[in-house]
């Protein structure tokens, strides 16, 4: 008994249409990931005030590997600056809704959220604001 599937067979069809949307999003995930670090200079360029307004205009950092590195940002900032550690983290979640694209699935929006919302938590303790930190700890817990 063989195990090759015969040519034209619907496995073969549905194998071949797997593979091709996953290199796609395979490319995206490489294509966003290499631009996100350029991306968060210049967003961080931008006054705070401003910086959601970029996003929100610009469909190009609405992508999770931006999400990321805004949280790894925060985390970098949290022993000097701890009130810009949480504005970024705060950002990455206001951004977190605005993620849609191949390959993004609840797992990682998830596991996104409770970075940042334990980001939030950890800066808001550092302030001294400790009841809005648990709060925050409380909604990474969810």
């Amino acid at each position: 008994m063989g195990s090759e599937t015969p040519p034209g067979s619907r496995y073969g069809r549905i194998w071949r249409g797997l593979t091709q949307r996953l290199a796609g999003v395979l490319e995206t995930a490489r294509d966003q990931t290499a631009a996100a670090p350029q991306l968060l200079d210049e967003l961080l360029r931008h006054p705070h005030a401003e910086r959601l307004r970029v996003i929100q205009s610009r469909h190009e950092f609405r992508t999770a590997p931006l999400c990321a590195a805004l949280l790894e940002k925060s985390y970098e900032l949290l022993a000097r600056d701890a009130e810009e550690a949480e504005r970024l983290a705060l950002l990455a979640i206001t951004l977190l809704p605005e993620l849609k694209a191949p390959g993004i699935g609840p797992m990682l929006l998830a596991e996104l959220a409770a970075r940042a919302w334990c980001l939030v938590a950890d800066a808001r303790r550092r302030r001294g604001i400790h009841d809005d930190a648990e709060e925050a700890f409380a909604e990474a817990a969810e």
